[in-house]
């Protein structure tokens, strides 16, 4: 049996009835031309080692799959997709396929075996924006992030200073990656629909303007956005950065959290560190 012989994804979610599970925030993608489009745009090739978290029943798994990576690591706490995931090793080349049922929360991707991998998922929502900052760790690892999820978040992801959207994740992700925007989903593409847009967001690693210890900065970074729209005067006193160093880098006493680029925190950083 070849891959494209196999059910579609309704087909095998109605046969073995596998309805979503809300305590995995789960929302099921039927349509294989956006999972497929997904996975060109990540533009997977034959060299690359690819993680997919939270596969559910395998629709994106069967795209990424087409595209034919060297290797497809898959991990899944869900036990009930075990054997329709099973199916697909079936149907891969030998050894290309390996299933990990486990938290992806609780994985330690340093040791799956890859010098370098990139990430495709439609991650659960009640967990991406944990998910992303937990990769943040294993950053040497990571050749590209590709994800689905919630509009809103991927619009912060993106966001730039003096927008509504600009917030503590812009920041650090920023500082790490390169964030594009590729497109938009709305609820109706998913089973069952969300109660929220979706997004597809690629993050392309790049040399961090901060590249030293990842905890000083993503604490200083929510420190700095707690009060994100009142004037920073206060809590610059606070933390020991006097009115000349803040106002060389063109910033004063009145300025807000939101309308400072990642530049200026970054160097605000190091003054603290005086």
């Amino acid at each position: 049996m070849k891959l494209n012989d196999l059910p579609t994804i309704a087909e095998i979610v109605k046969t073995n009835a596998l309805f979503a599970d809300k305590r995995f925030g789960q929302n099921f993608l039927f349509d294989q031309n956006i999972t497929d489009k997904i996975v060109r745009l990540a533009g997977v090739n034959s060299s690359d080692v690819v993680i997919e978290v939270g596969p559910g029943p395998g629709g994106l798994t069967r795209s990424i799959l087409k595209a034919d990576p060297h290797q497809l690591i898959i991990i899944e706490k869900d036990r009930r997709f075990k054997e329709v995931l099973q199916q697909l090793v079936s149907v891969s080349k030998e050894n290309q396929l390996k299933i990990i049922e486990a938290d992806a929360l609780k994985i330690d991707y340093s040791q799956l075996g890859a010098q370098k991998f990139q990430i495709i998922a439609n991650l659960p929502y009640n967990i991406g924006t944990v998910l992303l900052f937990e990769w943040l760790k294993f950053l040497p690892f990571l050749s590209q992030i590709t994800i689905m999820l919630q509009k809103e978040v991927v619009d912060r992801i993106t966001a730039t200073p003096k927008t509504k959207d600009y917030s503590r994740i812009s920041v650090v992700i920023q500082n790490y990656f390169t964030a594009t925007k590729l497109f938009e989903l709305p609820p109706k593409a998913f089973y069952p629909p969300p109660n929220v847009d979706s997004a597809v967001v690629k993050l392309v690693p790049k040399a961090p303007l901060f590249d030293g210890e990842l905890k000083l900065f993503e604490s200083f970074v929510q420190q700095l956005f707690n009060n994100r729209r009142k004037q920073l005067r206060k809590f610059f006193e606070n933390i020991g950065i006097n009115e000349h160093d803040y106002q060389s880098i063109g910033i004063t006493g009145q300025a807000r959290a939101e309308e400072l680029s990642l530049e200026q925190i970054v160097t605000l950083m190091s003054f603290v560190k005086k």
